[in-house]
C-alpha cells in the first residue's frame, strides 16, 4: 500500500516555505527533492558546503536518479553519465567528510547555524558598498562594522569557539565562506 502523497506533498511544501524564510538550505534541498523539483534541490545542494549540507550516507544518490534516468530516456546518454558522475562524486565527499574533518561537535554546529545569517549579511553589505558612494557608503560602513561585531562576539575575537574551522582554516574571510 503506497503512502499519503497528497499529506506528504502538504509536508514537503511547509518544509520548504519554512526552509525557504529561515534560510536552511540543508533543508531546502530535502524538501525540493520530496516536492519532486530536482534540478533546483541539485542545484540548492551543489551552493553548499559539505558540512552545512549534512546528507547522510546513501541519501544524495536516490533523491536525484530519477534526473539520471529521465536524461537516459531522452537520449541524453552522455549528460545522463556527466550527471551521475556528479551525483557521485557528492555522495562520496558526504560520506567521507567526517574522515576527512572529524566529527564536528554539536555546540560548534549549532554556532555555524546561528551565525549563517549574519555571514550572509556580511557578504550582501560588502557587495552593497562596492558600488555605494557618499552617505550610502557611509551607512554601510557602519552596518558592515556592526555585523562584523557581532559575529566576532558569537565566535569569539580569533575565532576561538569555533576550533575545528579554526584548525583547518586561518583566513577568517574564508572561513565565512566554508561556514555558508
Amino acid at each position: 500500500m503506497m503512502g499519503d502523497a497528497t499529506g506528504a506533498a502538504a509536508c514537503f511544501e511547509k518544509a520548504l516555505k519554512i526552509a525557504t524564510d529561515a534560510i536552511l538550505p540543508e533543508i531546502e534541498w530535502r524538501a525540493l527533492s520530496g516536492l519532486g523539483r530536482t534540478e533546483e534541490a541539485l542545484n540548492t545542494l551543489s551552493a553548499m558546503t559539505l558540512i552545512r549540507a549534512g546528507a547522510g550516507p546513501e541519501e544524495i544518490l536516490p533523491a536525484f536518479s530519477g534526473l539520471v534516468q529521465a536524461k537516459i530516456e531522452t537520449g541524453k546518454t552522455e549528460e545522463a553519465f556527466n550527471l551521475a558522475e556528479r551525483l557521485s562524486e557528492l555522495d562520496r565527499v558526504q560520506r567521507l567528510a567526517s574522515f576527512v574533518i572529524g566529527e564536528i561537535p554539536e555546540r560548534e554546529r549549532t554556532l555555524y547555524r546561528e551565525s549563517y545569517q549574519r555571514v550572509i549579511r556580511i557578504q550582501q553589505l560588502k557587495k552593497d558598498m562596492a558600488s555605494a558612494k557618499g552617505e550610502e557608503r557611509e551607512y554601510l560602513k557602519r552596518r558592515l562594522d556592526q555585523e562584523t561585531d557581532l559575529l566576532s562576539e558569537k565566535l569569539g575575537k580569533q575565532r576561538e569557539r569555533i576550533q575545528v574551522l579554526n584548525e583547518l582554516v586561518k583566513d577568517q574571510g574564508f572561513q565565512d565562506e566554508v561556514m555558508i
